[in-house]
């Protein structure tokens, strides 16, 4: 199967093995799990991106088809609002979401992957770091998957971003990381994109 946009092929992953492939990584990495899922996610959602970008360069344009693309390939339904020209702050919601799927209500959220992609494709399309959280998810008992994105401001301590965990590229992360290894109680290190 090709994409008709790039003419590149396609690998289709059917839902239930995704499933079983994030309880595989729950059960053997426990609380890492959703941090190795959304860099999965990231990594996907960036490379995503990289192929569509040359292709359609006007960011309204290029959320619209990656919607409608996600749309096709079963991810759900996507509605997009927000500044998708700059990407300072979008709300991504998606109905029957296929990550939240026939799991229980109440079940804690699924959509690290989501989140992870999400992020992706907003630092490479925008050029810049965001910050995506889930607001809501079907998985939760709500009716859709909520993600909100808004651009990561210049020198954000990444300790006050909501979603470090998944901005490991910072610099500051790694610096505080190495202040916590060495015992240096100095200021906290700031980011820069």
């Amino acid at each position: 199967m090709l994409n008709q946009l790039t003419q590149q092929r396609v690998l289709i992953f059917p839902a239930l093995a995704w499933r079983r492939l994030e309880e595989n990584l729950i059960e053997e990495f426990k609380g890492e799990a959703a941090l190795i899922v959304a860099s999965i996610g990231r990594s996907l959602g960036g490379s995503f991106a990289e192929e569509m970008i040359d292709e359609i360069g006007d960011p309204p344009a290029l959320a619209k088809c990656m919607s409608d693309v996600l749309d096709a390939s079963g991810w759900g339904v996507f509605s997009i609002v927000g500044d998708t020209r700059y990407g300072t702050k979008v709300v991504i919601s998606v109905a029957n979401c296929v990550f939240c799927e026939k799991l229980p209500s109440g079940d804690f959220s699924r959509c690290d992957f989501l989140v992870g992609v999400v992020k992706g494709i907003l630092d490479r399309v925008y050029g810049t770091p965001h910050m995506v959280r889930e607001e809501r998810c079907e998985a939760a008992g709500e009716s859709v998957c909520e993600l909100v994105a808004e651009e990561c401001k210049p020198f954000q301590r990444c300790a006050e971003c909501a979603n470090a965990k998944y901005c490991e590229a910072w610099s500051c992360v790694q610096e505080e990381q190495e202040r916590s290894a060495l015992g240096d109680k100095g200021p906290p290190a700031l980011a820069s994109p």
